[in-house]
């Protein structure tokens, strides 16, 4: 581990925090998870940013700047627990998302980009689908509280299993300024009542036996939020059992997933009557998301 520095200007800041943390190349290798100098990098500025609530662009016109001992101690102190692995959401308590900053904590996953072709999806088919949308495994809520906040007309209900995950989504929707958004607890479909034109899910999918469980940042995410029985399809099996119930006429169901499992979601859906079943790409170009509508009659 890097030794800690004495007084730092933000340049030599920048270029200790990037040296200390390429020791992040050594435990998160392999194709999924691999760190580069680029992302030590983006680590460090994103860190420094914080520490100095400061843009990007402050750190370079003022390269100069001397940090105060006390903003050297926290930055110290968090690119050390970033060369443990902890991942940056968690570090500084919040993740960028859509259009918005979520705040994050263990308790949840932390939002990914790729979820937010799962929000454009919905968004695209509540612009013609008349009805609420149900976000199902909210973690953080940045789903649900994306399509709100894009969409002040569409209530927008969200449910977690996780008590804190909840509260964190209820902590978001305030923060957000977001008033057609509710949150409650549920294993699942358990305490939801009524009916919508969406449900969208980004509910656990990785095998539990997954060595990609074993490799960089997500060992630090809560393993139930991650992982599913039945090959990683158990959760996702309940859920397109149980959504027809609660879909308005027409309705549709939206679903990220692993990148291989595409084609057994797409059985699964039609063997529970779903039609229009198509599985799309995120911004990597991974079959990430399967959606089907439910004519029920």
């Amino acid at each position: 581990m890097t030794n800690n520095p004495g007084s730092l200007t933000i340049a030599q800041a920048l270029e200790w925090g990037i040296q200390a943390c390429s020791v992040l190349q050594e435990t998160h290798s392999g194709a999924e998870t691999q760190y580069t100098e680029q992302d030590a990098k983006i680590d460090t500025r994103v860190l420094l940013c914080e520490v100095l609530d400061v843009t990007t662009a402050y750190l370079f016109t003022w390269s100069d700047k001397t940090l105060t001992v006390a903003q050297v101690q926290q930055f110290v102190a968090w690119i050390k627990l970033r060369q443990t692995g902890q991942p940056v959401a968690y570090i500084i308590g919040k993740q960028a998302f859509y259009d918005s900053d979520f705040l994050v904590a263990p308790c949840t996953l932390i939002p990914r980009p790729e979820t937010e072709v799962l929000v454009d999806l919905a968004l695209e088919k509540l612009s013609v689908s008349s009805g609420p949308c149900l976000d199902l495994g909210t973690g953080t809520g940045a789903i649900g509280l994306s399509i709100a906040k894009a969409e002040s007309a569409i209530q927008v209900t969200a449910v977690d299993f996780v008590e804190a995950a909840v509260e964190l989504a209820k902590s978001n929707a305030s923060r957000l300024r977001v008033a057609n958004f509710e949150v409650f607890q549920s294993d699942w479909f358990t305490t939801v009542t009524g009916k919508f034109a969406v449900i969208v899910s980004n509910p656990p999918y990785v095998e539990p036996d997954s060595p990609y469980l074993q490799i960089g940042d997500i060992m630090h995410e809560p393993m139930t939020a991650l992982t599913a029985a039945d090959d990683g399809l158990a959760d996702i099996k309940t859920i397109i059992a149980g959504a027809p119930e609660y879909l308005l006429k027409d309705g549709w169901l939206l679903l990220e997933h692993g990148q291989y499992q595409g084609p057994a979601i797409k059985d699964i859906f039609a063997e529970n009557n779903f039609s229009h079943i198509t599985t799309i790409c995120d911004y990597a170009q991974q079959p990430r998301i399967t959606y089907a509508q439910y004519q029920s009659i």
